[in-house]
């Protein structure tokens, strides 16, 4: 490292680098560096930089599930209570106006106010790196009764209630039409096979 006394120039001080350095340990340099800014943003490597080389189901999987969680803080501490209050407000203004019925009006709203407000912010479901084996996963914990529809729903960003009108409602329109329901997905030794395939040679 250049030192540089108080009486020599500033000018005299610069030292100019080429394109070629730090040399062949650049590429590395710069990762090295990349991730420690993204573990501190709260990121993974691959989602800052779109650099999925070398990266595994396994790896990718793990970056993301050890990154959830602050995302779901920051949903809940930023984007949810900013939300609420917006939610609030307008509901306020609307059952005020009578666009919206309320036991007691404005003032039973007003009694009832913690409890008339309660809102889930959902926000994006939990990204995968491969939506089979998710699938494949939910599959199983719900065959041994270790995890519920609602439980399921909120893992791909749904609210079960509506999923169950929509369900309802796709239904009732296949019996008014005479369209069959659908049939459930049979296991396929093919799909199998290339799926194992494809976990040795990402292996």
């Amino acid at each position: 490292m250049r030192t540089c006394s108080r009486a020599t120039s500033w000018s005299s001080c610069v030292r100019s680098s080429r394109s070629e350095q730090p040399n062949g340990t650049y590429e590395a340099f710069a990762k090295f560096l990349l991730r420690e800014i993204a573990r501190a943003l709260g990121l993974s490597f691959e989602t800052m930089t779109g650099d999925y080389t070398g990266a595994t189901y396994s790896s990718v999987r793990m970056a993301t599930s050890e990154n959830w969680p602050i995302i779901l803080r920051r949903r809940a501490n930023i984007c949810g209570r900013f939300l609420q209050m917006i939610y609030e407000a307008w509901l306020e203004e609307e059952i005020d106006s009578g666009l919206i019925p309320f036991d007691g009006g404005l003032m039973g709203f007003i009694a009832n106010k913690p409890a008339a407000v309660i809102a889930n912010w959902r926000g994006p479901a939990k990204p995968q790196a491969d939506d089979l084996k998710t699938a494949k996963a939910h599959e199983v914990y719900k065959n041994l009764r270790l995890m519920s529809d609602e439980r399921i729903a909120d893992d791909l960003g749904y609210d079960i209630g509506d999923e169950y009108e929509r369900m309802a409602r796709e239904a009732a329109l296949r019996k008014q039409y005479g369209i069959p329901d659908p049939v459930p997905v049979q296991d396929d030794p093919v799909a199998n096979a290339l799926l194992n395939d494809k976990q040795k040679e990402a292996a």
